[in-house]
């Protein structure tokens, strides 16, 4: 049958005459081979079609492209006051540029890997004056330049593609976030997930570990406590609401209070979490204003209670049941979670006079130095954000000091706007600098080889934070010494 046309069939079994007729002759007489070439004809056009298509748009992106002469070479330096473009990074081990990587334990203090350095990737580290890597993109490495490693008479350096590493302390925890205290877990910054996604993500991945791999008590009256109501603390909240669990979630402060400490209007750089019980958090790029707001707002929509300004004084574990200490009473749980941050364990200058009043550890509102002589002390994110929110101050004289050759570990907004704010001539930025003393009306700082002086109405000191370790370790929770990728933030 395969010679019948389509309608010649309707014509004949369901009356179609008409639409036989109306169709025309050569319509009846269409064959099956017909159809399969005419189909054939098709698909062979759209091919021609789309290669020709493809073959514009390569000269169209050619057309826009800068010539491969035109392009910066690896290690080449941005124009002063623009932000450095993107240079791939050649293959490798995981595709990282080359740099130094030194063994203090071995080095001698000699200096004759940065003496002899052309382009200033090592410097003397203004404490121990051990060699440290203070500008590793600057690294001539991948032109065949390994004079450091050649001239070490100890064998202290060498040049690695490898990332990177620093030794930091860290709460010992297994790979469901419980530590050596068996049903004590801890979540979030206090773990190194300083990322607010990454944080609600994690307490909320330790309470459904909870919830569906630990057993139930029945005579407790908390199946879980949770502490603190960071995005660790919120997230294990509101799962543990979903599961179904007895919780309790206490916080010495209010909500996100670390949130609440950031620069008023700073745009935290914040990824959409999905929540549990609530959907999609959409808060890219937020103002921290509305992002507190938004977190309220959540509260507010799934009825989670927190006792807020209640802090826990201690913890301890009796006959497989914990025990929660506040100022307001005791708790019993079966299981804590620990979402404490580290935003109250500021880093000290260590110098003279940072006892006095002057010295700040984070910044509320920038309004509120206007006119003033600040320096901020730091080259991370926080302090860049701090310097550029001050300097748009009316009479604002702002300095920015930095123990190292560059800003490294930076996101690219925040070196934009440090670089633009130095060239308007509103930021002076001191490179390879350490406070050596603060005073009521002054500041010093050890720049290199020298000593400099400047006025000064306020200090901030914005060089991170350590985990709460005298506490954690009081009530048992081993401290361990782990390696971490710097500038690594997850």
């Amino acid at each position: 049958r395969a010679t019948v046309a389509c309608l010649d069939c309707h014509g004949v079994h369901h009356n179609y005459a008409t639409l036989t007729h109306t169709a025309g002759g050569w319509l009846s007489n269409i064959t099956l081979g017909g159809v399969l070439l005419v189909f054939l004809v098709m698909v062979a056009g759209a091919g021609a079609y789309t290669y020709a298509d493809m073959q514009l748009a390569r000269r169209w992106l050619a057309s826009i492209s800068p010539p491969p002469d035109e392009s910066p070479a690896a290690g080449a330096q941005a124009p002063v006051g623009e932000p450095a473009a993107a240079i791939p990074a050649p293959a490798g081990e995981g595709g990282i540029l080359p740099f130094p990587v030194v063994d203090a334990s071995t080095c001698i203090s000699c200096s004759s890997c940065y003496d002899s350095c052309p382009t200033n990737v090592l410097a003397g580290d203004p404490v121990t004056h051990k060699s440290t890597v203070v500008n590793a993109n600057a690294c001539k490495a991948l032109e065949g330049c390994t004079i450091c490693q050649d001239g070490c008479p100890t064998g202290a350096i060498r040049v690695t593609s490898a990332p990177l590493m620093r030794d930091v302390e860290r709460p010992q925890i297994d790979e469901h976030s419980e530590s050596n205290i068996p049903g004590l877990f801890l979540a979030g910054e206090v773990v190194g997930a300083a990322l607010i996604k990454k944080a609600v993500n994690q307490g909320d991945q330790v309470v459904r570990y909870i919830a569906d791999r630990k057993p139930r008590l029945a005579d407790v009256p908390y199946d879980v406590i949770i502490i603190g109501a960071g995005p660790a603390g919120l997230g294990a909240g509101l799962e543990a609401k979903r599961k179904g669990l007895r919780y309790l979630i206490l916080e010495r402060a209010t909500v996100a209070s670390t949130i609440r400490d950031y620069p008023r209007d700073k745009a935290v750089l914040a990824e959409p979490v999905l929540l549990p019980q609530y959907g999609l958090l959409p808060m890219k790029d937020a103002q921290k204003e509305s992002l507190i707001e938004a977190w309220e707002q959540v509260i507010r929509d799934n009825g989670l209670r927190i006792n807020e300004r209640e802090e826990a004084l201690d913890i301890q574990k009796t006959d497989g049941l914990f025990t929660v200490t506040t100022p307001k009473g005791t708790y019993q749980g079966a299981y804590v979670i620990l979402c404490i941050g580290t935003r109250g364990n500021p880093r000290k200058l260590g110098v003279p006079g940072e006892e006095l009043p002057k010295v700040y550890y984070n910044l509320i509102d920038a309004a509120d130095f206007r006119g003033k002589k600040v320096l901020v002390v730091g080259g991370g994110d926080s302090a860049i954000e701090a310097a550029v929110a001050l300097s748009k101050e009316p009479g604002t004289t702002v300095h920015l000091s930095y123990r190292r050759g560059e800003f490294s570990r930076i996101k690219s907004r925040n070196a934009s706007a440090i670089a633009e704010q130095e060239k308007a001539g509103r930021v002076t930025v001191i490179f390879n600098s350490n406070v050596t003393a603060i005073t009521e009306r002054t500041v010093t700082l050890k720049v290199e080889q020298q000593q400099l002086v400047l006025e000064n109405d306020a200090v901030f000191a914005l060089i991170g934070a350590d985990p709460p370790k005298a506490w954690l370790e009081k009530i048992g929770i081993k401290i361990v010494t782990v390696q971490e990728a710097v500038g690594a933030q997850w």
